[in-house]
């Protein structure tokens, strides 16, 4: 299935369980996409998010659980089989998820596989809890052509992206992060990560990973 976006606003999908991209006012959000693609059995979804001035923002700070109607955007872990879900932008430029510094942006969850390409990820922001302002990666995650930017957890791991999963990072720039340790990429718990001709730097940690930002446990100090 294929759900194109046509609103930044950030407001749930309206019936979960009939497989169409639909708010209460007739929309498509981001996050109605994701609620329903997160649904979707076989061979997965595609998002589309168009180019937009206006970003595509997250505002539904508070609600009941853990799940995909409020706070960062989840990609649950799949009831059956390995369907993936991809993001495609219209370029870093002319596509971007912003979390208003509301939480972090998007969580990929145990056994889930994404991709996500040509959008920049920014404004999350985390006090508590799990790192990965920008990005927290539990299952097997594609990044290509992104842009993470501004992305701030000064209290523990991963500001940028915190991966304990599978993460391969293809022509992106990761820039302008902060965190405890791990300011850009924190690789932790097992975790797996490449990265090919992409960008890493400027990312501030204040205990460690320094300038690269590339952080695993062998690297404390």
């Amino acid at each position: 299935l294929t759900y194109t976006v046509n609103s930044t606003l950030d407001e749930v999908d309206s019936n979960i369980n009939d497989g169409i991209c639909q708010t209460a006012a007739g929309t498509c959000t981001l996050r109605a996409a994701v609620m329903q693609a997160n649904r979707v059995p076989g061979g997965g979804a595609t998002i589309i998010l168009p180019a937009s001035p206006t970003p595509f923002g997250l505002t539904r700070v508070s609600g009941v659980g853990d799940d995909d109607s409020w706070g960062d955007l989840d990609f649950s872990t799949p009831d059956v089989g390995n369907p993936i879900i991809t993001v495609r932008g219209a370029g870093a430029g002319l596509t971007t998820i912003d979390a208003n510094q509301i939480d972090r942006v998007l969580q990929v969850k145990p056994s889930r596989t994404a991709s996500i390409s040509d959008v920049t990820v920014r404004g999350g922001l985390l006090g508590s809890g799990l790192g990965g302002a920008g990005i927290y990666n539990e299952g097997s995650l594609t990044l290509s052509r992104v842009v993470i930017t501004n992305n701030t957890y000064l209290f523990a791991l991963g500001g940028g992206i915190l991966n304990e999963g599978t993460l391969a990072v293809f022509d992106s720039t990761i820039i302008g992060n902060r965190a405890d340790v791990g300011a850009g990429i924190c690789t932790f718990s097992g975790g797996s990560t490449t990265v090919d001709r992409s960008m890493i730097a400027q990312n501030a940690a204040r205990r460690g990973g320094g300038e690269s930002s590339v952080w695993r446990p062998a690297d404390r100090k």
